[in-house]
């Protein structure tokens, strides 16, 4: 049978945070990213999900917006989330929301729930990551797939 069965069903409101458009299940722990930008963490491990924390916007200090987020991975113990992403440039290449240019970002972002903070790394000159994974082991350890790619956003020269 290739039409399964619904087991659990976790809510969004898509007029505030928007539609799912990433997932990763981890030791436990569900990461979601929405169209809206936002970010969600559950534990999946009991028989009913519980979310951890408040739903997180993706935005910085000044509720400036980081980017779009592309791609998210939780680490085992649903402590850490990273994320690539993307920015939308405008005519001058500077980002913007209604931005026409989609480029990956040059950053790869982790949000700490400890702390509730966005942290970012700067993965290189004219590269961007592609891809990351967190250790199934150790919850502290986050690898990252870089390639080399001319047209990508890094807000450092």
């Amino acid at each position: 049978n290739s039409q399964g069965v619904v087991q659990k069903t976790i809510q969004f409101s898509e007029e505030v945070e928007g539609y799912p458009v990433s997932l990763d299940v981890s030791g436990g722990f569900l990461a979601a990213s929405t169209s809206m930008s936002f970010l969600k963490i559950w534990n999946v491990s009991k028989s009913t999900p519980k979310q951890l924390g408040a739903t997180r916007k993706f935005e910085g200090f000044a509720q400036q917006p980081l980017g779009e987020i592309r791609s998210v991975r939780v680490n085992k113990d649903g402590t850490r989330v990273s994320l690539l992403v993307d920015q939308r440039l405008n005519a001058q290449g500077v980002p913007a929301e209604n931005g026409t240019l989609k480029v990956p970002d040059a950053r790869i972002f982790v949000y700490d729930t400890d702390s509730d903070n966005f942290l970012e790394y700067q993965v290189g000159q004219s590269s961007v990551p592609v891809a990351h994974f967190w250790d199934s082991t150790d919850a502290r350890l986050l690898c990252c797939e870089v390639v080399p790619q001319a047209l990508a956003y890094s807000e450092k020269p």
